[in-house]
């Protein structure tokens, strides 16, 4: 698959990406969290960060998180999730590498 239609399946996924599957995606995010043990100092890069799921989970515990997509779609959500994320998450960024 090429660079340009990668972006485009995944920029069309984007926009049931965040609703489909919600428990297991879920589960996989505490999973992680708990298998990372992240602290307090901890800088976070999430390469391919997607709807930033994992760095919303983790914001709470780090001190920043940085979220990379090729997806603007998939970035896009992502900082709307980051928007109405419960916790606080302005220590991080997601970016667009697209």
């Amino acid at each position: 698959m090429t660079n340009d239609a990668t972006i485009s399946r995944f920029n069309k996924g984007s926009e049931h990406y965040q609703t489909d599957s919600i428990k297991y995606r879920k589960l996989s995010a505490d999973s992680v969290s708990q298998l990372a043990a992240p602290a307090s100092t901890d800088v976070i890069l999430d390469i391919g960060c997607g709807t930033g799921t994992q760095l919303i989970e983790l914001a709470g515990m780090i001190k920043r998180g940085i979220g990379i997509d090729i997806s603007s779609g998939m970035v896009q959500k992502a900082n709307d999730q980051l928007k109405k994320a419960v916790i606080l998450t302005n220590n991080c960024t997601i970016i667009d590498s697209g």
